[in-house]
């Protein structure tokens, strides 16, 4: 089974990670970044122009180590960063200082709707603007860009989880729709709402490296059942077991 943990509890996992292997947070971003990265390579075709839309926290850091790593496996990146507000993670201006400082490729600030830019035709979007700890909905300019991706022409991913996405609730908001959502290590609980299948598009979750143990004290409250769990359950008939035989159903 698959632990499915809340935005807190994910948020509790990568601190206890981050003080008990020891590890960085920086680090711990890089890595979730290169597993990323490993999958996307392994999906999408180097011959596909990216762009990358970031914004300036947690979310946007993973892009712009995404962007900088997929640029060393030979892919054609342009990096947009949301410059709404003036809130920047710490993890976001380390990342923002490696990407100008190993790259040549420069960063471009989208402050207004007349500089969202013009994406051509087939090219991947990757959305790392907002991720588990959005708890209220887009609006303003991250809202309108986040629509203007939506009808472009192009593979939609998202990183951890689609911009606009609640992860521990159905969300009724505008979002951002992904054709894939490659999520860090653990499923989210929003993305088993019949309501949100059009945001996640196909999901894989990548091993980040959490601790084993990191699973807070007052374990998950829901899990996702594999063919394996259900398979151990599973007796082996013969060849003309029937219900008469092999134990009947009551259905209350």
């Amino acid at each position: 089974m698959i632990p499915i943990l809340s935005s807190l509890q994910i948020a509790e996992a990568d601190r206890f990670t981050i003080e008990h292997e020891p590890i960085t947070s920086i680090d711990l971003m890089e890595r979730a970044a290169e597993a990323f990265t490993r999958l996307f390579t392994q999906k999408l075709k180097s011959s596909w122009p990216v762009y990358i839309f970031c914004g300036n926290g947690n979310n946007g850091g993973d892009g712009l180590a995404i962007g900088r790593l997929l640029l060393n496996c030979g892919y054609e990146v342009h990096v947009f960063i949301l410059n709404n507000n003036g809130n920047h993670s710490e993890e976001f201006r380390i990342n923002e200082a490696r990407f100008k400082g190993n790259t040549r490729q420069s960063l471009i600030y989208i402050d207004s709707e007349a500089t969202f830019p013009l994406i051509p035709k087939g090219a991947i979007i990757i959305d790392a603007l907002f991720g588990t700890g959005l708890n209220k909905p887009l609006n303003e300019l991250a809202e309108e860009l986040v629509k203007y991706l939506n009808v472009q022409q192009g593979s939609r991913v998202s990183v951890d989880i689609p911009s606009g996405l609640y992860a521990d609730k159905p969300t009724h908001e505008v979002t951002f729709k992904a054709y894939l959502t490659i999520t860090f290590q653990y499923p989210k609980l929003s993305f088993l709402f019949s309501e949100n299948l059009e945001t996640i598009g196909a999901w894989h979750a990548v091993d980040i490296g959490l601790a084993s143990d990191a699973i807070p004290a007052d374990s998950p409250s829901y899990f996702l059942l594999e063919r394996r769990d259900i398979e151990q359950r599973l007796k082996p008939r013969k060849k003309f077991d029937h219900k008469g035989v092999f134990g009947h159903a009551f259905i209350y």
